[in-house]
């Protein structure tokens, strides 16, 4: 399926107040954020949440999307229940990891072995969409960033995940 993924609002999973507004509001997709916008100590209370705002609420966005955090099983146990439009997977090093997850994905390159990799995590079985982190990446790389997303390096991985 084609998704339009032109306008992105992303809301952190833990916030309820955020997760009611987002639900009113019609950009291309809606990413509800389990992963870096959640605080370790909160990450429970935000699945939850999100779980319930998933079957409570009328999404008008035209995809919503869950970002789970890498490894987490109880994540994708939940994502699989509640059934968003996808499932954002990040730090993706493996096609399957896509596989895995069992529904349709956005992969998230944002380590050097990602990228490494990128060609075969874009032929998985469920993917819709690459995503470049390249703040992750300058990171995994090694490489110092004054501003995010900048320099050579990151024009080099933007061009590969491209292609």
């Amino acid at each position: 399926m084609l998704r339009r993924r032109r306008s992105c609002l992303s809301v952190p999973g833990d916030d309820e107040r955020k997760l009611a507004k987002a639900a009113g509001l019609a950009p291309d997709e809606v990413i509800l954020d389990l992963e870096d916008a959640v605080a370790p100590e909160r990450k429970e209370l935000a699945r939850d949440m999100v779980a319930r705002a998933l079957r409570e609420h009328d999404w008008r966005a035209g995809t919503v999307a869950v970002r789970v955090n890498r490894g987490s099983a109880d994540d994708l146990a939940m994502v699989r229940e509640a059934r968003p439009d996808v499932v954002i997977l990040p730090k993706v090093e493996s096609a399957d990891e896509v596989a895995d997850a069992g529904l349709p994905c956005e992969a998230q390159i944002e380590t050097a072995r990602g990228l490494a990799f990128c060609e075969q995590i874009a032929s998985a079985p469920g993917l819709e969409a690459l995503v470049l982190g390249p703040g992750d990446l300058a990171a995994s790389l090694g490489v110092p960033e004054l501003t995010i997303g900048a320099g050579a390096h990151i024009d080099y991985a933007r061009m590969r995940v491209a292609v």
